[in-house]
This record gives structure tokens, sequence and C-alpha cells, in this order.
């Protein structure tokens, strides 16, 4: 599955969490199962060498990646806290 279509899943069930900083606050909680990152995203580099889940670098940039969370703003990050609609990201 695309990440597009994942991520409206992931949403529809209310799994995710938006926003860098709320990202990593997740990933420290271990809660994220997987974590989707705009292409300009000012902590590319950091989301890109994460070993503990699964990072995956959005096509577009963060007003495109706010656009598919069905935001009216840009999101540089998102993470999914849930096993299932983690599990579609890797299909």
């Amino acid at each position: 599955m695309d990440i597009e279509n994942a991520l409206k899943l992931a949403l529809a069930d209310g799994k995710v969490v938006l926003g860098a900083s709320e990202v990593k606050q997740c990933l420290a909680k271990k809660k994220a199962k997987a974590v989707i990152y705009a292409s300009n995203a000012p902590d590319a580099e950091h989301f890109s060498r994460l070993r503990s889940v699964k990072a995956y670098r959005y096509g577009g940039g963060s007003v495109e990646l706010g656009i598919a969370c069905g935001k009216r703003f840009s999101v540089s990050a998102v993470a999914i806290t849930d096993d299932s609609s983690a599990a579609l990201l890797g299909e």
C-alpha cells in the first residue's frame, strides 16, 4: 500500500501524532510504530537514521504532507502509533 493510503487509514483510526516535536516525544516514549517525514523536514536526517522504527520519506514537502493529512497547515513529520496501520506501510 502506498504512503498516502496508509496515512489516510491511520488518520481515520486516530492513531497518529503530527509535528516533528510531537513525533520526537512519541519516539522517546517508544509509542511510535512508524514515522513518515516530509522531504523538506528540518529533522529529515534525524528521522532517516531511525533504527527503532521504520521511517518513510514522503515524496512531497511539508505543505503536501499536511494536505495529505487533511490539514490546512504544513506537517513535517507524522508518527503512526498503531501496529496494524504501520504494517500497511510495509506492504
